[in-house]
């Protein structure tokens, strides 16, 4: 779970024990991202409802980003050109385009948006 200050008014966290970032994947068929700041005006897929969801919404308004509730989603609309590139895991997104065969059709882009540290939380 994602330590936030709203959260801990409910949740006790404990020490992180694990950290990963996100970054920018789009399909090999098409032009090149370097940053996410390209994006400027279109459709970007994030995770609906999640605190990266939020963060990127405040620290980048100038993009529209389309919330979907699965990682495969954002591949798939992606795929078929209804938004340009999604943010996500290198880990999660590698592991489910293997599952989907279709290992080796996205790119990601060098920059990492943000770090985050996952904590148990307990109620």
């Amino acid at each position: 779970m994602y330590y936030s200050q709203e959260r801990t008014q409910k949740i006790s966290f404990s020490q992180p024990v694990y950290e990963f970032s996100q970054c920018v994947f789009f399909p090999k068929n098409q032009e090149k991202i370097r940053n996410i700041t390209e994006l400027k005006g279109q459709k970007t897929g994030v995770s609906g409802g999640s605190a990266q969801e939020q963060e990127l919404r405040k620290k980048y308004p100038e993009i529209e980003f389309i919330p979907f509730p699965m990682i495969e989603d954002m591949i798939y609309e992606a795929r078929k050109g209804k938004i340009r590139a999604f943010v996500s895991t290198p880990a999660s997104v590698l592991m489910t385009l293997n599952r989907l065969g279709l290992t080796g059709e996205f790119e990601s882009t060098d920059e990492k948006l943000f770090s985050r540290k996952l904590h148990a939380g307990v109620l």
